[in-house]
């Protein structure tokens, strides 16, 4: 595992009109600016634990189904197993916490659970191969990429109807939703798409290079970080005025294949499972996104924080299992074993 030390930005490429709404208006185009300094101030990382239960629902890819992982008081457990349809993917809670919703990636549908009774709903049909999810801040509205459509899908979840769809270039992977806005953030092919929800309107285009998966807002900045599978990088970019801040890592210097990522709730730390590496990296945010890697299970993919920033949970693609990293120590401290397959993770509010 190399250290993440900020490279000096690798491209200076124009935006590129790579994605069209569903009523056809291209994404304005825009120049990159020259590399900026980060001003944010760094982020804290010290856990609140308030001694509560914590709930957590994996999507198992190969065995069809959603454990729901328990843990108190430092005792992690399995506490059901939820028949779901073929090959689930992406997962996320309702910020309401009362439902989980399952992209059905061999169905073409998102299936929705009670996050109290554990008991399956309604099958939300999207067509496509529906991969990862996010929900808006008021639990209204349902965010879908879909990877064989090279498109993403705008759902109520009042009425469990599509309200839009836009294409936004090719295998378009995490979702992240900015809280105040409801602008929605794309990874997809070589760019990080930005729209605007719900109408999908697009808002611009940054070219990153590489095979993007993961996306993550960090909270109280201007900035997002973005992961490059093909080439182990991880970017940052400015959201105001949407240019490329650095790249780090490279070639594989992040950690082989990183994928999703996710900052913990102060954002102090940006968690990285890299795929092919069997670790999650940690990137601090600071002005040299200096970093360390945590040994994981194999394959490691889906990555979740908990509310109160005691936990980070990593599925384990490879193994099985998902890994518990303390944060306060960042070592990981359960393995708790899970259906076949294990791909996204997420916590119940």
């Amino acid at each position: 595992m190399k250290s993440l030390a900020v490279a000096a930005p690798l491209l200076a490429a124009a935006f590129v009109a790579a994605c069209t709404s569903s009523a056809g208006h291209p994404i304005p185009s825009h120049t990159l600016t020259p590399s900026e300094t980060v001003s944010a101030p760094p982020g804290t990382d010290t856990p609140t634990p308030t001694g509560t239960p914590h709930f957590f629902f994996v999507a198992n890819r190969g065995s069809a189904n959603v454990s729901v992982v328990r843990e108190q008081s430092g005792v992690w457990s399995v506490a059901a197993t939820i028949p779901v349809g073929p090959s689930p993917e992406g997962i996320v809670a309702n910020p309401n916490g009362q439902f989980v919703y399952v992209a059905e990636a061999g169905a073409g549908t998102v299936r929705v659970l009670n996050a109290l009774t554990f008991a399956t709903s309604t099958a939300i049909p999207l067509g496509g191969a529906p991969h990862e999810l996010a929900v808006n801040t008021p639990g209204t509205r349902l965010y879908v990429s879909d990877t064989a459509a090279d498109r993403v899908a705008c759902v109520s979840l009042a009425s469990g109807a599509v309200v839009t769809t836009a294409t936004v270039g090719p295998a378009p992977w995490q979702i992240a939703v900015s809280p105040g806005s409801e602008d929605v953030y794309i990874a997809a092919g070589a760019s990080a798409v930005v729209l605007t929800g719900p109408g999908l309107s697009p808002v611009a285009t940054v070219v990153v290079g590489g095979s993007l998966r993961g996306i993550a807002l960090r909270t109280g900045t201007s900035y997002f970080l973005v992961t490059d599978s093909a080439g182990g990088r991880l970017a940052t970019v400015s959201s105001s005025g949407w240019n490329l801040v650095s790249i780090s890592g490279g070639p594989q210097g992040l950690g082989a294949v990183p994928s999703l990522l996710a900052f913990s709730p102060y954002g102090g730390l940006c968690y990285v499972p890299c795929e092919g590496a069997a670790e999650t990296a940690t990137a601090a945010w600071d002005a040299t996104l200096t970093g360390a890697s945590i040994t994981v299970g194999s394959a490691p993919y889906g990555v979740a924080s908990t509310g109160d920033g005691a936990f980070v949970v990593v599925t384990n693609t490879g193994s099985n299992s998902v890994s518990a990293i303390s944060t306060a120590t960042r070592l990981v401290v359960a393995t708790i074993p899970v259906g076949i397959a294990p791909r996204g993770i997420t916590v119940l509010p």
